[in-house]
């Protein structure tokens, strides 16, 4: 997690000069339920800690989601950066998720989202991609 922890402080340290953070979206895919609640849990405590609310969004999915319907599918999970409080345990499997083209775009006029993903398992065996434990 120490991995995470030093990526979601480059996003956070980043996007806090953008006026429209919250257009950028950052995907992460972990490989099971636990993984994902423990993700939005340290995710939630390296939300931005000065008074502009500009940070970027993070999304998670499981490797099994991406798998069985795909990265276009309702398969993304918001963190809520800007809640007082920490995720709860099990957030994950109850809360709804969505599509990528229902997240908010940067240009309204900028073509169609299945247009920008990648290949069909384009996420599995990528080089670089073990997670710390």
């Amino acid at each position: 997690m120490a991995r995470l922890r030093q990526k979601l402080s480059s996003y956070v340290g980043y996007y806090k000069h953008f006026s429209n953070a919250r257009q950028h979206h950052v995907l992460f895919v972990v490989p099971s339920d636990d993984r994902e609640d423990n993700v939005h849990y340290t995710i939630w405590q390296r939300k931005p800690h000065y008074t502009s609310d500009n940070c970027c969004s993070f999304w998670t999915t499981t490797a099994y989601r991406l798998r069985w319907w795909g990265p276009l599918g309702a398969i993304w999970g918001s963190v809520d950066v800007r809640a007082e409080k920490a995720p709860p345990y099990g957030i994950t499997n109850v809360q709804e998720r969505i599509r990528l083209n229902q997240m908010e775009p940067m240009n309204t006029n900028e073509g169609v989202i299945s247009d920008c993903v990648g290949k069909p398992s384009w996420w599995e065996r990528r080089p670089g991609g073990a997670q710390d434990g």
